[in-house]
């Protein structure tokens, strides 16, 4: 048996080295211990001294104070290594326990009451109108069953989930009187849903060029390639690959140890998080920018491909066929230039050093969420003149009522 302490040990070691008929000790066995009682100690000797001056055994008097260090035994009096990190282990807590601080918040000062009532406006802008589109849309035989307004809806739900994400938690946080902090599991989640809900938009934009390219490019075979059947699988594949990708970011973000608790953010994003670590984070950096390959520029190289080969039909038609095609493929292309262009900017900002005491990037992550989804049932409900129309039949049934 290894030991750490003396006085814990001293009636098993002393019999061991010390005969008790009062011979002279004998060595037992080669070990680090034994080696290290063995050898003269003059604070061993000295406190041996002045508690029993007339032990015949002096190698006997052990202190207890005296600490033996064995090579390869670690030591109890100190902290476990990795005892004061927050990673896998969490220092002895749970993640729910974790607290992450939100430094977003401190450029706002005394325009806390301001953004409120401007965020409480956005966000119920946002919640009406995007529930009166996807109202119009689900009521309506006439679009439900069409699948270019299928996969606004579905665009239209992402917004919805999105903003609730985010815009609820950061109006509590503009009330609060202390710091804005969130827990590490939650940190996690909602990092997880606001990636999976940018990464799913871009899939569902790349569908509904695929849908507006065969209706104009290959009319006669529009029913035959773009079915029900194929819009559902369509539909969960929009969600399933992108839920796959940005999970495994997650997860591998989630194992890095945290060094620091304090995010220059009003929210929390995986790359925001991942900087927070100080393990190795080249496996998280690599799959990171694999996953924002394959989910944002991958379906934006398949959109600019659809809308240049429509573009290319609509040059050798009729005047009446470009402006139908335009009426259709319009809203859709200033969706997808509103997405690209803040997630590009978001994806830069995230990866460059900015001066913390500058409010900019701060506010402008914030519009890179707030923007795409107040244009979105905007430009469809104002644009798409089957949508707009119900709106404003509905709006006369009203009225009538």
């Amino acid at each position: 048996m290894l030991c750490c302490g003396l006085a814990e040990f001293e009636p098993q070691l002393s019999g061991l080295l010390v005969d008790r008929s009062g011979a002279s000790s004998r060595k037992i066995t080669e070990c680090p211990v034994f080696d290290a009682l063995r050898r003269p100690s003059s604070v061993a000797t000295s406190s041996a001294a002045s508690t029993s001056g007339s032990d015949p055994h002096p190698s006997t008097a052990l202190s207890a104070d005296v600490l033996i260090r064995v090579p390869g035994v670690p030591d109890r009096s100190e902290p476990p290594l990795g005892a004061g990190l927050i990673g896998d282990e969490l220092g002895g807590h749970s993640p729910n326990m974790t607290l992450i601080t939100l430094l977003g918040f401190q450029g706002v000062g005394r325009y806390n009451s301001v953004c409120f009532s401007i965020l409480l406006l956005v966000y119920s802008f946002i919640l009406l109108s995007d529930l009166v589109v996807l109202y119009v849309i689900c009521s309506q035989s006439s679009l439900h069953h069409q699948p270019m307004f299928i996969f606004i809806a579905a665009l239209l739900l992402n917004s919805l989930v999105g903003s609730s994400t985010i815009l609820p938690k950061l109006l509590v946080d503009l009330l609060s009187a202390s710091e804005p902090t969130i827990s590490l599991s939650m940190c996690i989640l909602q990092a997880f849903v606001i990636y999976f809900i940018g990464a799913s938009g871009f899939t569902l934009l790349s569908l509904m060029a695929y849908d507006r390219y065969v209706s104009i490019c290959r009319p006669l075979q529009y029913h035959t390639l773009i079915t029900m059947a194929r819009v559902r699988v369509m539909l969960v594949g929009a969600w399933l690959a992108p839920g796959c990708l940005i999970g495994g970011a997650t997860l591998l973000t989630s194992r890095v140890p945290l060094c620091r608790l304090g995010m220059e953010r009003m929210y929390c994003n995986i790359y925001s998080l991942a900087k927070l670590g100080c393990g190795d984070i080249l496996l998280s950096n690599v799959y990171g920018m694999l996953g924002v390959f394959l989910t944002v520029y991958q379906p934006s190289l398949f959109v600019f491909y659809s809308y240049t080969r429509i573009l290319a039909v609509c040059m050798k038609s009729s005047r009446v066929f470009i402006g139908k095609a335009l009426q259709t493929c319009l809203p859709h292309l200033l969706v997808f230039i509103n997405y690209f262009i803040t997630t590009s900017y978001e994806i830069i900002g995230s990866r460059t050093e900015a001066d913390p005491r500058s409010m900019a990037p701060t506010l402008v992550s914030l519009l890179v969420i707030i923007i795409p989804t107040m244009c979105n049932p905007i430009i469809y409900g104002l644009k798409m003149k089957d949508i707009s129309r119900q709106i404003k039949r509905l709006h006369r049934l009203q009225n009538t009522h």
